[in-house]
């Protein structure tokens, strides 16, 4: 299992910790099950691993992996029962809200990179 915080490539980190459970991220070209559904990334939480393609741009990619997360904290939160048939549509207006924030605001990404004092 990778740590927290390696790196897997130049971009992406090797693992992410997600309420105590570390999360494998493994980056390459869409299995069969991907390509199937259609989807650029997926979550195994038996294996606690999130699978990104790579075929996509890098935008795309860097969103699928926050996407998933926002899965791992809804699963863990239980909010994945409470919105039931609508977890995924929650989950991707989070998405692209976050991902529109981290990326309009470098600064606030920098500020959980500071040790506190």
């Amino acid at each position: 299992m990778a740590d927290p915080g390696q790196i897997v490539n130049q971009r992406f980190p090797a693992s992410i910790r997600v309420a105590g459970l570390t999360y494998t991220v493994r980056l390459g070209a869409a299995n069969d099950l991907l390509r199937a559904k259609n989807i650029a990334a997926l979550t195994s939480f038996r294996e606690l691993t999130i699978d990104i393609q790579t075929e996509r741009v890098f935008a795309c990619q860097r969103a699928s992996l926050l996407h998933e997360i926002l899965h791992c904290v809804t699963s863990h939160t239980n909010l994945d029962t409470a919105w039931g048939d609508h977890e995924e549509d929650y989950v991707e207006r989070l998405e692209n809200a976050l991902d529109m924030v981290l990326a309009d605001n470098p600064s606030l990404v920098r500020l959980y990179l500071v040790e506190q004092s």
